[in-house]
């Protein structure tokens, strides 16, 4: 017994020094590994932060978020040997329950392929304005696994990437330009080509309207109580909601002081 004591001791002490060593290795090497980590992610952001690369906010960002994350794994696994921790087993029992997991998280990997997918297809980006399905507002964030919308009174919708990935993706601010449509309606007995020269001149006087794709105003079609003009104009998209109330306001304004009802 008191040999065995006696060399309990002995390994403690040879031992503990070792141990105290790895330990402030392990220590070091994964403070380094933060550092490296932060500094390759404003590498990364001052390299995608360039005019001369254009991928967006939303693939920017995520670009950013995996080069800090991938670069931390690599410095713990690294520091992880410094403690004689054997990675061969580790991975092994990792993959078994990287398996076991998979098939209970199924709907969260789809979601992680879905995100994959948008980033790489880039049907939007950050502030953009989209419809998806029954929900429509701008988009404020963006992870692997899902999108967050605020919709125009400012709630936030939180939609599972698989979700937005199997809808119909309606992007109303992508295109520099927009063009907005008003229905004109106006009684069957209105002086047409007197309506159509009121209309042309409303156009005309408003300079934000685009000269290119030229304007248009044209009859519509006869119904039962009246009849209809379209004017159709191009404007600059984040123009467009400004230009569209403006016009309908000063549509029918014009008309009713020409005595043309348009109720």
């Amino acid at each position: 017994l008191r040999e065995r004591t006696k060399l309990i001791r002995e390994s403690v002490l040879t031992t503990g020094p070792d141990l105290m060593l790895r330990f402030v290795a392990f220590v070091l090497v994964l403070l380094l590994a933060w550092l490296v980590a932060r500094g390759i992610r404003a590498v990364v952001h001052h390299v995608m932060s360039r005019k001369s690369v254009e991928l967006g906010d939303l693939r920017e960002r995520t670009l950013v978020s995996i080069s800090f994350g991938l670069t931390l794994i690599v410095g713990t696994v690294v520091a992880l040997s410094t403690l004689g921790i054997s990675l061969g087993p580790m991975l092994a029992g990792l993959g078994i329950v990287s398996i076991i997991v998979g098939f209970a998280l199924q709907e969260s990997l789809g979601n992680l392929a879905a995100g994959g997918m948008i980033l790489i297809t880039r049907p939007y980006d950050l502030n953009d304005h989209i419809r998806l399905g029954a929900a429509e507002g701008r988009v404020k964030d963006m992870s692997l696994i899902a999108t967050t919308i605020a919709s125009f009174d400012n709630t936030m919708l939180v939609i599972p990437n698989r979700q937005v990935w199997n809808a119909t993706i309606m992007n109303f601010t992508r295109a520099a330009i927009r063009r907005v449509d008003v229905e004109v309606p106006v009684p069957h007995e209105a002086n047409f080509n007197k309506v159509e020269r009121i209309l042309r001149d409303i156009i005309g006087d408003d300079d934000r309207i685009r000269s290119e794709p030229a304007p248009l105003v044209q009859f519509g079609s006869i119904g039962d109580s009246a009849s209809s003009f379209w004017v159709r104009v191009w404007v600059d998209t984040p123009r467009y909601g400004e230009v569209s109330t403006a016009l309908k306001r000063r549509i029918t304004q014009q008309l009713r002081q020409a005595e043309i009802d348009v109720s």
